[in-house]
């Protein structure tokens, strides 16, 4: 993973980049790899010329694969813009400033769209092979250059700038010159902290605790979920960890419940460092972490409103309506994720077709969803998407730390390779995890 690739390589080199910054760099070198195998070295200039390689460097999601599939392909789009705009000015730039940069020991002739092609498309960033390069929408970019023609070498200056393994990752912008993509700040390695472990009978092979105790019907649902919420606000109480042991001793008799309404409440207050709770074979049930540092802990209810423009959003529910008022409103809930559900499966596709061009009686395929996507909030709120993870970059790097330190290795792994896994080698903002969902006035 690139995680074990960071520790065994980058991490002991001085001067080394936190992993975060390390992992951007990536995800940032994927994208602009990708656009270039869409249309050529010369992109990159024009993305530089009208200044948004650091917007290019930032964009979420499939956008850049979107528009190198678009480059590639313009049937797949409205051709109109590239044919017209993009397309010419890559053939003036072509001819105007015909480059040569050193890969490796090989030169790169980047008038050449097929040597451009077979470098740039070769490298592997987690997504789709792009399609054909359209041989109509790209006759007009062949231009024939002499033996004598003055060809402009840039080797100094991209192997100072980029990196190209011959493995086939993603180029890496050095530190200094890489800033305005992104910047992920170096924080410290988690102190150690004092863990309290508390050992139950609770058996979660047991048939009764592998069975689902709520409703399937939505509403029977919400009636079961609301009868055992206060049953739980009910539970008995304990002011220390050494009550709350003595409590679990008995509170799982034969690996499951004594009763089925029996509830435990353990205030954040009895707790000093962390608590983990283990099931009767040793395996974790909880881990409960109070060891936040406190001018991260103060910052963030601060940050999170200064997010969302304001106190607006943050109105108390009353627990209960009097008699004739109407329900409160439902409460806002945003999801940052990436989904992998219902993607399009290519069991019985012909494999002489690129995806792009599969068609189904009238149809064409729904090339949207054949690889993991973002959600729809991801693309739609964009910019407080960019907001909470700039303010929490921190703490999200906190709790990756910590659970990397005390999750079990396999589980911490299971979820670290999802996370690794995302096209365009993209960077999950809360690694490991994959989602990130906001609920205010629940």
């Amino acid at each position: 993973s690139m995680t074990k690739f960071y520790h065994s390589h980058v991490h002991p080199l001085k001067n080394a980049p936190a992993l975060r910054t390390f992992q951007e760099w990536l995800a940032a070198g994927a994208k602009f790899v990708q656009i270039t195998a869409g249309g050529s070295v010369y992109m990159l200039l024009l993305l530089s010329g009208l200044g948004l390689q650091s917007v290019a460097g930032r964009v979420h999601g499939l956008v850049h694969s979107d528009v190198a599939t678009m480059l590639r392909s313009p049937q797949t789009a409205e051709p109109g813009m590239l044919t017209s705009f993009h397309i010419p000015n890559l053939l003036i730039s072509t001819l105007r400033l015909p480059l040569l940069i050193k890969i490796g020991g090989t030169l790169l002739d980047c008038t050449s769209f097929k040597e451009s092609d077979h470098v740039f498309g070769g490298l592997k960033t987690l997504e789709l092979q792009l399609p054909p390069r359209s041989s109509s929408a790209w006759q007009s970019c062949s231009p024939v250059f002499s033996e004598d023609s003055q060809y402009i070498s840039i080797s100094k200056t991209v192997s100072t700038y980029l990196n190209l393994s011959a493995a086939g990752t993603a180029f890496s912008p050095q530190p200094s010159q890489s800033a305005d993509i992104c910047a992920c700040p170096t924080l410290p390695d988690p102190m150690p902290l004092e863990v309290t472990i508390i050992k139950t009978g609770y058996s979660h092979f047991h048939t009764l605790n592998t069975c689902f105790p709520a409703r399937h019907n939505w509403q029977e649902n919400v009636t079961w979920t609301n009868l055992y919420h206060e049953k739980a606000k009910q539970g008995r109480s304990v002011q220390s960890v050494l009550g709350l042991c003595k409590l679990l001793q008995d509170f799982y008799p034969n690996g499951y419940k004594a009763s089925e309404d029996a509830y435990v409440h353990i205030p954040m207050s009895a707790i000093e460092g962390a608590l983990e709770l283990q099931n009767d074979d040793s395996s974790l049930m909880a881990f409960i972490c109070m060891a936040m540092p406190k001018g991260m802990k103060d910052l963030l209810f601060p940050s999170l409103i200064a997010c969302l423009d304001g106190l607006d959003l943050f109105t108390a529910q009353p627990s209960s309506l009097p008699a004739g008022e109407n329900t409160p409103p439902p409460f806002d809930c945003l999801h940052f994720s990436w989904y992998n559900r219902y993607t399009t499966k290519g069991n019985d596709a012909p494999s002489n077709v690129h995806p792009y061009e599969l068609w189904l009686g009238n149809s064409r395929t729904n090339m949207w969803q054949m690889l993991p996507y973002p959600s729809r909030d991801m693309a739609e709120c964009r910019q407080l998407f960019d907001r909470l993870t700039e303010a929490f970059r921190d703490v999200f790097v906190w709790i990756g730390s910590m659970l990397q330190v005390h999750l079990p290795e396999a589980e911490y792994e299971a979820l670290a390779q999802a996370a690794e896994s995302l096209p365009g080698n993209a960077v999950s903002a809360v690694e490991p995890f994959i989602s990130l969902v906001v609920n205010i006035n629940i």
